[in-house]
């Protein structure tokens, strides 16, 4: 680096060279940094209109990233409903073979939604979820806002991958659209 007294820069670009060594406690196993693991901005909508479960956003959450007891998965999801007559919505939050949140259909339309969810590693094959699904204001006359929330204990083996997935269904194709999902991985 090179300075002047007042100011400071690089003359060439710091580089880092060798093996970084990442521990936790004595254990070098099945460790990972923090850091945003999945991202979209893809659209995806339901593809139906008989209230079939369709996938808004999935994302594979890799074997053994949740060993360690604490290591937790945080998943957001936004989207929009349509611009249209009153709807029956639906949403689903699974893990693996696991549902986590189910709304049960809903009436609501011309509003966005936002979906969150937590999985926390409390055991080799056991995880405590977290979940919370939003929206409004929107759909019927006087419904302003409403929400969903779950905690739920899961038994999912960690050493093998896992699909995480927000589902929907409405009875009219089209009737909501996931524009955003993006999960992060906590250590």
């Amino acid at each position: 680096m090179v300075t002047d007294g007042v100011n400071s820069w690089w003359t060439n670009a710091p580089t880092l060279s060798g093996a970084v060594s990442i521990t936790a406690g004595s254990s070098s196993s099945n460790l990972n940094v923090g850091r945003i693991i999945y991202r979209s901005t893809s659209l995806y909508t339901n593809l139906n209109g008989t209230g079939t479960m369709t996938n808004l956003g999935n994302a594979i959450i890799a074997g053994n990233m949740l060993t360690n007891a604490g290591s937790q998965i945080h998943a957001l999801w936004q989207g929009v409903m349509a611009n249209s007559v009153a709807n029956t919505q639906r949403f689903q939050i699974s893990f693996g073979s696991q549902t986590i949140l189910d709304t049960g259909m809903q009436a609501a339309s011309n509003t966005p939604f936002r979906a969150e969810c937590w999985i926390v590693a409390t055991g080799n094959t056991a995880q405590r979820s977290f979940s919370h699904l939003e929206w409004g204001p929107g759909g019927l006359l006087g419904t302003l806002f409403a929400f969903t929330n779950s905690a739920v204990d899961l038994v999912q083996s960690n050493g093998v991958s896992t699909v995480l997935a927000l589902k929907g269904g409405a009875q009219r194709a089209g009737a909501h659209t996931n524009t955003s999902f993006r999960v992060y991985f906590e250590p």
